[in-house]
């Protein structure tokens, strides 16, 4: 398998279902790269340390949230998930399953996915996670965090989260005070902004 570097992104065309699918089980067990698969399109993506400290902050939201509101969760991390009927599969950087535990991915869409953007994706995502069935996509370019819900298969972008009580403008203002804060003034942050609500 490829070794790319933090933040490289390949695209292979022409690949086949069946390509797609042998790479998955050879790549089994390892984390990078990541793959996202349209219609023939492979995308392998190795993450900057940007990349995944947005992520891990995005993903720390969404855990402290649910432990505030005392809400269930199940995070599976950056599992795939494929459709084989319409040729498309992600690795998201985070999928959540919200007020639901154990769901099998390949029946079940998430509730919310996270996707950090650091550079840009080779691939429209988009159509991919509407394929799956995500409701709720958080999408960020490091600095700004656009919410995306899924209405009539189409992503629409939305001040406000339907999962979480979260506007966009809080989601970013939380992504950047975790550059510039302590750990524990920061979770302190996230909480006031959950009082607030």
């Amino acid at each position: 398998m490829l070794e790319l570097e933090p933040e490289q992104r390949i695209v292979l065309q022409s690949c086949s279902w069946e390509t797609y699918e042998r790479i998955l089980l050879e790549q089994a067990g390892r984390s990078l790269p990541r793959l996202c698969y349209d219609e023939g399109q492979l995308e392998l993506m190795s993450p900057s340390p940007e990349h995944e400290r947005a992520c891990a902050a995005l993903r720390h939201i969404v855990c402290l949230a649910c432990d505030h509101l005392g809400r269930e969760f199940d995070d599976i991390g950056t599992t795939t998930i494929r459709r084989q009927r319409v040729h498309k599969g992600a690795e998201a950087d985070a999928w959540f399953y919200l007020d639901r535990y154990g769901c099998d991915p390949d029946l079940e869409p998430p509730d919310l996915a996270i996707e950090v953007e650091a550079s840009r994706s080779a691939l429209d995502k988009l159509p991919i996670l509407a394929a799956i069935g995500v409701l709720e996509l958080w999408r960020t370019d490091l600095r700004r965090v656009q919410i995306l819900c899924l209405q009539n298969g189409v992503y629409q972008t939305a001040e406000r989260s339907g999962c979480l009580p979260f506007s966009s403008e809080q989601l970013s203002r939380l992504l950047i005070l975790r550059g510039q804060q302590s750990r524990s003034q920061w979770i302190r942050s996230v909480l006031e902004e959950l009082a607030s609500a």
